[in-house]
């Protein structure tokens, strides 16, 4: 292993993970506790650990000392520890990693390689709302559980994954029956997209929604109601017969509805429904029942005439570790609090049009303060030179006057001393 690589050596991990992260190295040895540690500091989630087989060490604390009854002590002192406590400790100072492969470590057959290198970046399509799936945040960069998921299979193929962005099913069944998408995240599993998806990565349970106070718990009780559904989604095959569904275009258009009366009910999976209630932070909307008693697997929906990318994202999902699967899917369970901010949140036009104007309004009065300094200054400017003008007048005009006054008494005073005489002093 050593005489297959280049090695280069730093004087901390730190400074090995930012050659890591600044793309001046290709991978970092160090620790698994300080590694985590310094990842979780920095908060770079893109950074992962290589699963190995080598055994993990024992770490020892070791204190040196000429007192020989401390280091008795303090060994002393580590035995009494309660398990649970040290479990708690390291649990504080050791931030779990993801486990992948080594990158582009799947055993590729030749076919394999060559279909790579003719498709290298495959579109996929993704709402930008719909988490904790997929969602785009405010620099538009794709995020959620699925774009995760790609992450890890081109950490083991190679692929670069590029998304489309689409408001409902429907639009990404048209992109991929055209051919301008290979992949669609996230799809059920309802029986007749069996031969064109994944292997199954989750399982979700639909439910219906309502406003509180509604007492619906049958599908008896949503007879004559309105209910609300996405286009080509899941619940449709969920309804009974004779309820005719609302169909709409978004996610927004439809919790929108819910909230504002115009539907009685929306039917969605569970788990985006808790991200967009907590998102919106409106505590009206509650689970009313279950659409059914199955939690339905999620898996990634291929296009049907690649049966190779098909077969590589089978292979890349066995390859990634059970504990990271599992890891991935609780962090991306857990809704955001009520009045958390949230980069994927959706704010309606009318707060948007209140912000603009409220800081349209703070600009104008800034640059009026401005001016209004700015006329203060310049009067006071032309003030003080005034005054400095008048000053300087004041100065040469008594001096013009004393200078002469001054010669004139000197010479009657000299002509005093040398022809005295009365009219002379009178004169004086």
């Amino acid at each position: 292993l050593a005489a297959r690589h280049s090695w280069r050596r730093y004087s901390s991990d730190l400074q090995a993970l930012y050659t890591l992260l600044n793309q001046q190295n290709d991978y970092v040895v160090a620790d698994e506790t300080s590694a985590g540690f310094l990842l979780s500091q920095l908060q770079q989630g893109q950074i992962y650990q290589i699963a190995s087989h080598i055994e993990a060490g024992q770490l020892n604390l070791r204190a040196v000392s000429r007192d020989p009854e401390l280091i008795s002590w303090i060994n002393q002192s580590l035995r009494q520890l309660p398990a649970e406590l040290m479990n708690t400790l390291q649990a504080r100072w050791s931030s779990t990693l993801p486990r992948y492969q080594d990158t582009q470590t799947l055993m590729l057959s030749p076919t394999e390689r060559a279909w790579i290198a003719d498709h290298p970046r495959i579109t996929y399509t993704a709402e930008p709302d719909n988490y904790p799936w997929s969602y785009r945040d405010a620099s538009g960069t794709a995020r959620g559980y699925g774009v995760d998921l790609l992450k890890a299979i081109a950490q083991s193929t190679g692929l670069q994954f590029e998304p489309v962005w689409v408001s409902n099913p429907r639009q990404a069944n048209t992109l991929i029956g055209q051919q301008q998408a290979m992949l669609q995240l996230m799809q059920p599993l309802n029986g007749d997209a069996m031969q064109s998806t994944s292997l199954p990565v989750w399982r979700a349970l639909w439910g219906i929604y309502s406003l509180q106070p509604d007492t619906l718990a049958h599908w008896r009780d949503l007879s004559g109601k309105r209910v609300g559904v996405l286009q080509d989604d899941l619940a449709l095959r969920l309804l009974p017969a004779d309820l005719q569904p609302q169909q709409f275009a978004d996610r927004n258009s439809l919790y929108d509805a819910l909230a504002k009366g115009q539907i009685d009910a929306l039917v969605d999976n569970v788990l985006s429904a808790r991200w967009r209630i907590a998102s919106r932070d409106d505590a009206r909307i509650h689970l009313a029942f279950a659409a059914s008693d199955i939690a339905w697997p999620i898996a990634l929906g291929v296009t049907p005439d690649q049966p190779v990318l098909r077969t590589l994202l089978d292979r890349a999902l066995q390859q990634i570790p059970a504990d990271t699967q599992s890891q991935m899917r609780d962090s991306w369970s857990t809704p955001p609090q009520p009045g958390s901010v949230m980069v994927m949140r959706s704010l309606p036009m009318m707060v948007l049009a209140v912000a603009g104007a409220a800081i349209a309004l703070l600009l104008l009065l800034l640059a009026r303060r401005y001016w209004q300094q700015r006329r203060e200054r310049q009067q006071r400017e032309q003030a003080e030179h005034a005054n400095a003008m008048k000053s300087q007048f004041l100065a040469t005009v008594s001096h013009e006057l004393r200078t002469p006054m001054q010669a004139i008494l000197g010479l009657l005073e000299l002509e005093k001393q040398q022809h005295s005489s009365q009219n002379l002093t009178l004169l004086h």
